[in-house]
């Protein structure tokens, strides 16, 4: 503002006027009489202010810029503060929402292999020294916390409407000592027609090492569960969900088999074992469910058993066998009363068998009653001490088919038919 008039001293003014300067700048009405001022800027926009002078100020410098439908909001740190008391606002959202809106692709065609609507940035994070973070979370989400007249039936940290997709995740809850279990899912299946899957992975196995695995439940490092990539499951074990029967592997190259607690049988690379006082039977029905019908057992070592109760038994073996109706077979059987048979059988093209046989040659040792076994008898054989008796006599050397009477008794003595 520039003031003129006469010689310094006293006087009066006799014209005002504005001069530009520092951002500033005026008009002056009637400016030798009764002068109107009127102050203005030169500047457009924003002013900001240096202490000396006023000028404009930087959007996205100095303030940040009005955010629009395509304006970024630029700020080192951004924090939301303050209490809020509201109505209602269910699934709305109240501290931080995005309306739901339509986004249009105003250059791409075809197929684009990844796009965002919300995108959160990986922050490069240094340190002015050396620092080790045991944990470091990019974006980091706290439970609700239920304050003065609520209840929560669930306090969920995060909610999703639809699936997730991630190249793995990584579930690390650190030490617990309430039980909290890592994955902790549920659903309610309501659609008789659908056919629902509750935990589903599908790999696409373009390449893999042999050894790899579908899924690996281990504790301390070392699998306890696991199935590899062709279906195959190992573990130590699986049991019914009330733990009385099942089958498990705790021995070293041993495969037991429990029931109602109890281990009962093994099974080793060479061998299927059942407890001493176990049987190994058949049951009536095709499924298994029935009484057992058959069954054999260990009398003692080396020794087998085929028994039930007091119901006699029969032991089969075939030469031959097409049906029920067409079969050779040689059978014994123990009646109840102890009468042992034993008898060649036959039927349909099998009837009219050959009959039974011991020994298959005459160097083969046969003997009844416990006898020593002695081979086929032949004329030449020794013959039974002969004592005369009264009355008329038969001559000694009578024979009968080329045996005398004393090889043939001396033979039957040698086989144990007589004593």
């Amino acid at each position: 503002m520039d003031i003129k008039g006469g010689a310094s001293g006293s006087g009066s003014v006799t014209s005002v006027s504005i001069v530009s300067a520092n951002g500033f700048a005026g008009s002056v009405a009637t400016s030798t009489s009764t002068p109107a001022i009127t102050l203005s800027t030169s500047i457009t926009g924003l002013l900001k202010g240096n202490g000396t002078a006023i000028s404009a100020a930087a959007a996205g410098t100095d303030y940040q810029a009005v955010i629009g439908n395509t304006t970024a909001l630029t700020v080192n740190s951004l924090t939301i503060d303050g209490n809020i008391s509201s109505a209602a606002w269910t699934t709305n959202g109240i501290r931080i929402k995005g309306i739901s809106t339509t986004i249009t692709d105003t250059t791409s065609s075809g197929t684009v292999a990844t796009a965002y609507t919300n995108r959160w940035g990986g922050s490069t994070i240094a340190a002015s020294s050396a620092v080790t973070y045991t944990d470091y979370f990019n974006t980091f989400i706290k439970s609700p916390v239920a304050g003065s007249n609520v209840t929560f039936t669930n306090a969920w940290s995060l909610g999703l409407e639809g699936p997730m997709k991630a190249p793995s995740i990584t579930l690390a809850t650190g030490t617990i000592t309430t039980s909290q279990p890592v994955i902790n899912a549920t659903q309610t299946w309501n659609a008789s027609g659908v056919t629902f899957t509750g935990l589903f992975l599908n790999v696409t196995n373009t390449a893999s090492a042999s050894d790899s695995l579908l899924m690996d439940l281990q504790i301390g490092g070392s699998s306890k569960f696991k199935v590899d990539k062709a279906g195959v499951a190992y573990g130590i074990g699986i049991y019914d969900v009330t733990g009385v029967v099942g089958i498990d592997n705790s021995l070293t190259a041993t495969l037991r088999l429990c029931v109602s607690g109890l281990f009962y049988g093994t099974l080793t690379s060479s061998a299927f074992n059942v407890g001493s006082g176990l049987s190994i039977g058949w049951s009536s029905t095709s499924a298994g469910t029935g009484s057992q019908d058959l069954s054999l057992f260990r009398d003692a070592a080396d020794t087998l058993a085929q028994r039930r109760g007091t119901n006699a038994q029969t032991a089969r073996i075939y030469g031959t066998y097409t049906d029920s109706s067409n079969y050779r077979r040689l059978t014994t059987t123990v009646t109840t009363g102890g009468l042992a048979t034993l008898k060649v059988e036959g039927a349909g093209t099998g009837a009219s068998p050959a009959g039974l046989n011991l020994g298959s040659a005459s160097t083969d040792k046969v003997a009844f009653f416990g006898v020593t076994p002695v081979v086929q008898p032949a004329t030449g054989g020794s013959s039974a001490t002969i004592v005369n008796g009264s009355g008329t006599a038969g001559k000694q050397d009578d024979t009968y088919d080329g045996y005398t009477l004393a090889q043939v008794v001396k033979a039957l003595r040698n086989l144990g038919i007589l004593t």
